[in-house]
Order: C-alpha cells, then sequence, then structure tokens
C-alpha cells in the first residue's frame, strides 16, 4: 500500500514481517515484525534457572534417599511437580497412571522430533529441549526400571500389576528404546 504522499510504499509477507519502502530510491526505511510470546526470551534463562535447580533437587528429596518423610514432604511435593510428576490420581490405578505418563513422554518425544524435523512448532521444541528433557527421560527410566527381586516376580518397579519384558511392556520398552535414542539424538545434534 501506498501513502496517501506516494514516496511510501509498505509491504508485508507470510512470516508476518512488514517493511516500509522510500520509493525515491527504493531504500528500506523501516521494518516490523510481529513479536509473540516466543519471541520474548529475555524471560527463558532464569526459568531454565529456576527449572534445573529444581528438578536436581527433586531427586535429592526422593523417596529412595532416607529422610524422615513428615519433614521433606513440603519441600518435595513442589520440587517433584518441576519433574511433572503429579503422583496419582484419586480413582487411578497404578498401572494406569504408569501407561499415561510413559504414553505421554513417548507422544512428546514424537512431536518434538517431527517440531525439529519440520522446523515448526518453536513451542514444542523449546519446552521438550530445555524444561522436559529431566521428566521425559525420567519417565523413559522407569519404563525400564525393573524389580527382579527374588520374593516376587519380576515387575515394574512403579507398578506391581506389569511384569517385566512381557506383553505389552515388551512393546513398551521396544518403543521407548527407539524413540528414547530418536530424542536423545535429536537433542545432541539437531538442537544443539
Amino acid at each position: 500500500a501506498f501513502s496517501p504522499s506516494g514516496d511510501r510504499l509498505a509491504t508485508g509477507s507470510n512470516d508476518t514481517s512488514a517493511i516500509v519502502w522510500g520509493t525515491k530510491h527504493g531504500v528500506m526505511l523501516k521494518q516490523m515484525k510481529r513479536r509473540g510470546i516466543m519471541d520474548l526470551f529475555g524471560w527463558l534463562p532464569l526459568l531454565l534457572e529456576m527449572s534445573a535447580f529444581a528438578q536436581g533437587a527433586s531427586f535429592v528429596f526422593s523417596p529412595s534417599v532416607p529422610w524422615r518423610r513428615s519433614w521433606v514432604e513440603p519441600v518435595a511435593m513442589p520440587l517433584r511437580l518441576s519433574m511433572v510428576d503429579v503422583g496419582s490420581l484419586p480413582g487411578v490405578s497404578a498401572e494406569t497412571m504408569f501407561t499415561m505418563k510413559s504414553l505421554l513422554a513417548l507422544t512428546l518425544i514424537t512431536h518434538y522430533i517431527i517440531a525439529v524435523s519440520q522446523r515448526s512448532s518453536a513451542l514444542v521444541v523449546k519446552a521438550a529441549s530445555t524444561l522436559l528433557v529431566a521428566p521425559i527421560f525420567m519417565q523413559l527410566a522407569r519404563i525400564l526400571d525393573c524389580d527382579q527381586s527374588a520374593d516376587a516376580q519380576p515387575h515394574v518397579e512403579s507398578t506391581l500389576g506389569t511384569r517385566c519384558f512381557e506383553d505389552e511392556h515388551l512393546l513398551l520398552v521396544v518403543v521407548t528404546c527407539v524413540l528414547g535414542a530418536s530424542y536423545f539424538y535429536t537433542l545432541l545434534v539437531l538442537t544443539g
């Protein structure tokens, strides 16, 4: 669109940018671009540092460390939330929670790999390559974590009803190995 005086021309493009040109010499006078939430990265380093601290601290206060639980629980709960570990939901069995968390982690990995390969969906790429790395790898480790104690049948540590490397768990392990390796590769090579 031309200005009323005809000395300026405004153009727009599909990448949501606009440029104002001087018509006399064809010189770019001003370039404008729409700013979205993903363009405002000033807050990101602080958020990543806080998240990294909380995720690291959540391992310190995990149930496997011998703390007096009544003292640690008020601190441990918010730290577990930084790992996207909601524990259990009322009325939902441990097996169902395990399956839901596993499918969520594998779905996030799949979306991340697709978004990176197509260079799209910046929010998914940023979240899955920063804030969600530790929670995703923790869930992948839970999928592979089998309790092989002598007094019971081998079962997935986080759920007593799922037998290790049998039926659906075997399929889940194979998918986890393939997608987990792909996720690790994409984190290191394509986004690093």
